[in-house]
């Protein structure tokens, strides 16, 4: 399970159990949090995720599962984010679960597009939905959007410097079972530009 990757990771990074966290475009999923729930996290939390309906459930099951942390979303793109301001200056650590893909989505579809999209859960028609945004992007402005989010999340974290960054990327099974490919090999191809720099 991915939620025991995360758990593996953190407790080896020997995350500070009442530091200060940020995670990004947690969706409607919970797989951080629930790492952190095994860690008993009680520190401070940041959200930053977009999508109105995707932060309203991530904040719910959030402050559900970590009762003892101090849990603040922000309905914002990473690159819109003022540090200092909307986050602390200096924070422990930046996470972010299978985002990378979704990320460059985001930077090339219009935002009323991505405000539905993203508001849906899994299942069939969001299935056929990934398949036409992603089909919808010609191969010239899918390199100016990768060119792009890398772009942000590297200026992001030149300017907040946080001690540990861990955004991961792994293949999306129910992708690949219905023959959509494009998001995970961005993902992929994202992950190693960044790793790169």
């Amino acid at each position: 399970m991915i939620s025991q990757l995360w758990y593996r990771l953190l407790r080896t990074a020997r995350i500070p159990v009442e530091g200060v966290l940020v995670e990004v475009a947690p969706g409607f999923k919970s797989k951080v949090g629930k790492a952190l729930a095994e860690l008993n996290f009680k520190g401070e939390y940041h959200l930053i995720e977009p999508n109105a309906s995707a932060l309203e459930h991530s904040l719910g099951e959030y402050q559900r599962i970590l009762p003892r942390a101090r849990i603040y979303g922000h309905k914002k793109c990473l690159h819109e984010i003022r540090i200092g301001n909307d986050i602390p200056a200096q924070f422990d650590g930046l996470l972010a679960n299978h985002a990378l893909d979704d990320m460059v989505l985001a930077m090339g579809t219009p935002r009323t597009e991505v405000e539905t999209f993203f508001s849906m859960d899994s299942g069939p028609e969001r299935i056929a939905r990934t398949r036409e945004l992603w089909k919808a992007i010609s191969k010239k402005d899918l390199g100016n959007y990768i060119d792009k989010t890398v772009e942000k999340i590297v200026s992001f974290l030149l300017k907040s410097n946080p001690q540990l960054t861990i955004l991961s990327h792994y293949e999306g099974k129910t992708l690949t079972e219905h023959g959509i490919h494009e998001p995970n090999e961005v993902g992929s191809y994202v992950a190693q530009k960044l790793q790169s720099i």
